[in-house]
């Protein structure tokens, strides 16, 4: 099962510490967990399992947008006990949790890597897909990506993009099918059935009149 660590759980726990250093990383939303998302995890599992650690996806949570452009922010396709346990069956052992507040977006893309990749995790490999940004304004790139892992001996691979319908499959396609009502398509680019989860409420009771309480 793909633990749920935050990274603040970090902070004075060594031995959880030492457990994610040395393996191999990506970072992104995940949000959905596609066919997209899949490959790229399925290329972090064999990369951990070659450098002999273990295989973390990295997401950051709340999603950048809803702290940057709250009114902007796009809607979850999945929780993140969701997209841990969609993680699962790929191989994944760690889905490590970074919260998105403003202090954290701010650092530019050196510190950030610095701070995450390599003082945090001391990643030995990074999986990414080709329209990864990070840092400060989404300064970094995956050039300058694998310029900086160049510098600290880290691998880098750039996973091509998977495509549905001459189309590039993203969180975003999936929601635009789900507004509007394709449903299959939706389930087709996820690789698995759409589900919503939430708390079953008191509402106006008209069940009761159908027989459906």
């Amino acid at each position: 099962m793909t633990s749920l660590i935050y990274l603040s759980d970090l902070a004075g726990d060594s031995d959880l510490q030492q457990t994610l250093q040395g393996g191999a990383v990506s970072i992104g939303n995940f949000d959905g967990v596609h066919l997209g998302h899949r490959a790229l995890l399925e290329r972090v599992r064999r990369q951990a399992d070659r450098v002999g650690g273990k295989a973390i996806a990295i997401v950051m949570d709340p999603h950048p947008a809803s702290v940057l452009r709250p009114h902007g922010a796009p809607p979850s396709l999945t929780a993140l006990p969701r997209r841990a346990e969609l993680m699962t069956d790929l191989g994944i052992d760690h889905l490590l949790v970074c919260e998105a507040t403003r202090e954290f977006l701010n650092q530019t893309a050196e510190a950030f890597f610095q701070r995450l990749i390599v003082e945090q995790l001391s990643a030995k490999a990074i999986i990414e897909g080709p329209n990864f940004f990070f840092g400060r304004d989404r300064a970094g790139n995956t050039t300058r990506l694998k310029e900086l892992a160049d510098e600290r001996q880290i691998d880098v691979e750039i996973v091509v993009p998977s495509v549905r319908d001459d189309r590039m499959v993203s969180s975003s396609r999936i929601r635009e099918a789900i507004a509007s009502g394709d449903l299959p398509l939706a389930n087709q680019m996820l690789g698995s059935r759409y589900r919503l989860t939430g708390s079953v409420a008191t509402g106006e009771q008209r069940g009761r009149t159908l027989g459906f309480p």
